[in-house]
């Protein structure tokens, strides 16, 4: 993971002129969290991105991927099933995924799938949500909010009112 990370901040540093000036610690050599392979570079990647950037990122989204620390670009990943799987275990609703990985893709599992290509489109599409969700009425993000937990811990239509 710590080649993973490095990677991210590298690629960051290169193409963002504020994170030029930064430096970073990791604490990542936890034994309570398994990991192999790189399919976290999206992720990181992102993390870094909106903390520098300061867009928020929902914390019911996920991304897998690995990045091309050179470009930027985002390439496709084994085992994606398993991993869209642990996302729904653990709540997730969205997960962004490398474009290519989508022929992969025999059951969503009920989440929304977004592809991309690169660490910039995943970007501009957080940002566009982002922005969106921000000039959205705070009554309508509750209203919106408690229709899908009702939908999805009750099974009630989230989109009826009840």
């Amino acid at each position: 993971m710590k080649k993973a990370a490095l990677g991210a901040f590298t690629f960051i540093k290169g193409k963002y002129a504020a994170a030029k000036t930064w430096d970073v610690n990791w604490e990542i050599a936890r034994g309570d969290i398994p990991f192999r392979g790189n399919s976290i570079g999206l992720a990181l990647s992102i993390g870094i991105l909106s903390t520098i950037e300061g867009f928020d990122v929902d914390s019911y989204t996920a991304f897998t991927g690995h990045v091309e620390w050179n470009t930027g670009d985002v390439k496709s990943i084994g085992e994606l099933g398993v991993k869209l799987q642990a996302a729904k275990d653990l709540g997730i609703r969205r997960v962004f995924i490398r474009m290519e990985n989508s022929k992969d893709l025999i059951d969503t599992l009920g989440l929304e799938i977004i592809t991309v290509n690169s660490v910039e489109e995943a970007r501009n599409k957080l940002i566009v949500q982002a922005y969106l969700s921000s000039n959205m009425p705070l009554e309508k993000q509750a209203e919106s909010d408690v229709c899908l937990f009702i939908g999805e811990n009750f099974g009630l239509d989230p989109d009826s009112k009840h």
